[in-house]
């Protein structure tokens, strides 16, 4: 079991961390980033970051699955990756689950805002830490957004990095060095959430430490 002690004391296994799905729960039958994998992830009950841009799926699709009971029971929340914002329909402002955006644009070696729909528009709910950042390093003020609840900090696990070589798992560090940074830099009112390319391997090492 992975725990950390922050300054406070208080302890915190990244293990039990909530999981959000890379690329969906894909598999033999659905590669990474499909319509298919992200359906998988929210019928398991795992929100999924899905890219809706030209290069990813198409956003009315994505937004129909998540609002669909049947395939998201849980109603968990909407997470899309794009470029830029999108314009909403009216059926996407009746979504029972939270819809956040995160806009990428060109680069990803800062930490960029996680943004929720409401009844005012898009309002800035947290930051979205990709590995890039992580290595490229961040300040106090890059987590500054003026709200006085807890802020979602999604942050990418080592397991998202497609060449390892490049990565932060293959210079010997791994999670709980980005959790321990994150806490350091960004404080302890943060809620912190793990996206992760292996859920189901996650998932069931949390059930073997939970049984031990």
């Amino acid at each position: 079991m992975n725990v950390l002690t922050p300054a406070g004391g208080r302890s915190l296994d990244v293990s039990s961390l909530p999981l959000v799905a890379y690329r969906g729960l894909w598999d033999a039958f659905a590669g990474p980033g499909t319509l298919d994998a992200v359906r998988r992830s929210y019928r398991r009950g795992v929100p999924s970051l899905a890219r809706v841009d030209q290069r990813g799926l198409p956003l009315g699709e994505v937004l129909d699955l998540a609002a669909n009971p049947t395939i998201n029971p849980k109603a968990q929340p909407v997470y899309l990756m794009l470029d830029q914002l999108p314009a909403l329909s009216a059926s996407s402002r009746r979504l029972s689950s939270p819809l956040r955006a995160i806009v990428t644009g060109d680069a990803l070696d800062r930490p960029v805002p996680v943004l929720e729909w409401g009844s005012d528009g898009w309002t800035v709910v947290g930051r979205y830490v990709s590995h890039a950042a992580f290595l490229h390093g961040y300040r106090r003020g890059d987590f500054a957004i003026g709200t006085e609840g807890p802020q979602l900090v999604l942050f990418d696990s080592t397991n998202t990095v497609d060449d390892l070589e490049a990565g932060a798992e293959s210079s010997g560090l791994g999670d709980e060095s980005v959790v321990a940074s994150l806490q350091l830099v960004a404080g302890s009112r943060v809620s912190l959430h793990r996206v992760s390319d292996m859920v189901e391997l996650d998932q069931l090492d949390r059930q073997r430490s939970e049984a031990a």
